[in-house]
């Protein structure tokens, strides 16, 4: 036995087997398809790395090798970017703009080829202007099985003409404006669309059944009236929208829009430039005109938060009444929330019985009248003031102001105190009146958002048990826990 095991130690590592090495191929293959870890931007496109999955999968050994090569679901997803490519091949080789675009054909060849007959994702990120160097036709030939497809690029006029019946998700960022003319996309299938940047040209070459687009995502800014109205053409024919992120200028104007399936609508005002003659950017108009019934998720803030961008209260109760929606989340990042006294705010908190999620950061001037403050703030949020149940479902409440306004809107204590007291379960604790929520705060985070000591409060809740943090001006913090 003694011998046995001497003789295992001595033997060349060329015989020597592992545990590992006995693995069947097929289990092999499944361990290395979770090595992909799909998440964030991963989960629709690998990148072509040597140091990492499913590149670093070829390079172990023979077997590995062999194993990796012959599994299509490594090689379905592909994130190209000119670091991405320099990075694979030698630097020298590339010293025109045709090299890197003969490369970019070669990476994909090879990736997707082993991929067999397999849907693909492909990203392709590129701020040289290739578009003159590519083989369209070998684009083209990749494109049309792709099921998701991301274009960041000069001008991706690579798109024009191509035909996709697979197409499911398709996204364009363009960092040149221009005006680009060809023959059309064709993307019958499209269900998400995603513009960024000078993209707005890409509507015009698109060829899509707008009534079967579920998700639209427009990133870039619109320039002119024009465009304006090309988006609310766009909103008027996608009946069938679930999801809707869009930035758009202050000014709107036409008939209603109504979008029956919508549940999520992230919109973000334009500010203008310092200059402009316009410095406030409103999300009224825009309100104004939508009839949204099936709305439960709204995000409504600026392109630079805190710095401009102001919403009137009475406009998002009359588009909620006018939609008879049920809101769960509602977030509101903008400089200032506009109504004319507490009792116009407390309206529009009882306009939203099913909010479950509140956020709103601001400077909080005018949310209950002009001049108000914080404390006017949490005396509407307080469950049973003045006789009435707002919002009797919040579970979580997150409120931050820009640290410049916290000198003349910090609420006292005892505002908040009871707030807090009248949406959290205590046990033993008598409720005043016997009135009590449909649920309790079980998250809460009110502060500055900009000078985390001194000047700022916070607390924290768990359901029953409490604890809360007070920090004061001198920045040394209190902690009670009730």
């Amino acid at each position: 036995m003694v011998r046995t095991k001497k003789a295992s130690y001595a033997a060349p590592e060329s015989l020597r087997r592992f545990p590992i090495q006995e693995l069947p191929v097929e289990l092999l293959s499944k361990i290395f398809i979770h090595c992909l870890n799909p998440t964030g931007l991963e989960a629709y496109f690998i990148g072509a790395h040597p140091r990492s999955a499913p590149m670093l999968l070829t390079q172990v050994c023979s077997r590995w090798r062999k194993c990796a090569l012959d599994t299509p679901q490594l090689w379905c997803s592909l994130d190209l970017t000119e670091r991405t490519i320099v990075n694979s091949v030698n630097v020298t080789q590339i010293r025109f703009t045709s090299d890197l675009a003969s490369q970019v054909a070669g990476l994909e060849e090879m990736w997707f080829g082993r991929a067999k007959i397999l849907p693909l994702s492909l990203a392709l990120r590129l701020r040289t202007q290739l578009a003159p160097h590519f083989d369209k036709a070998s684009l083209h030939s990749h494109f049309s099985r792709c099921t998701v497809l991301s274009l960041s690029m000069f001008e991706p006029v690579c798109i024009l003409g191509l035909t996709s019946s697979v197409l499911d998700e398709l996204e364009v960022t363009c960092f040149y404006p221009s005006r680009v003319s060809g023959p059309p996309m064709h993307a019958p299938r499209l269900r998400k669309l995603t513009l960024g940047g000078y993209a707005e040209w890409t509507v015009g070459q698109l060829d899509f059944l707008l009534p079967h687009l579920q998700e639209l995502v427009w990133r870039g800014a619109m320039e002119d009236e024009r465009s304006s109205q090309r988006f609310l053409e766009i909103l008027r024919r996608c009946r069938a929208l679930t999801r809707c992120s869009a930035i758009v200028p202050s000014r709107f104007r036409g008939l209603t829009i109504s979008m029956p399936n919508l549940a999520q609508l992230e919109i973000r005002v334009l500010v203008p430039g310092v200059l402009a003659p316009e410095p406030e950017a409103s999300l009224d108009p825009f309100l104004s005109i939508l009839h949204i019934p099936s709305l439960s998720h709204l995000t409504l803030s600026s392109t630079r938060t805190y710095e401009n961008g102001t919403l009137g209260v009475q406009f998002l109760i009359l588009m909620l009444l006018r939609s008879s929606c049920s809101l769960t989340h509602l977030t509101i990042c903008l400089k200032d929330v506009v109504s004319a006294s507490a009792m116009e705010f407390s309206t529009f908190l009882q306009a939203m019985p099913g909010l479950e999620e509140l956020k709103m950061h601001g400077y909080f001037r005018s949310i209950c009248g002009w001049g108000s403050t914080l404390c006017d703030l949490f005396k509407c949020l307080t469950y049973g003031f003045a006789g009435t149940e707002t919002l009797p479902n919040l579970r979580r409440l997150d409120i931050e102001i820009p640290w410049a306004a916290v000198f003349y809107t910090l609420p006292s204590v005892d505002v908040v105190e009871a707030m807090l007291r009248s949406r959290t379960e205590v046990e033993g604790r008598p409720r005043s009146g016997g009135v009590q929520p449909s649920a309790y705060l079980r998250s809460v985070s009110i502060g500055s958002c900009t000078k985390p000591s001194g000047l700022w409060t916070s607390w924290w809740f768990d359901g029953i048990r409490t604890m809360r943090k007070i920090g004061d001006r001198d920045g040394d913090p209190t902690c009670v826990i009730p």
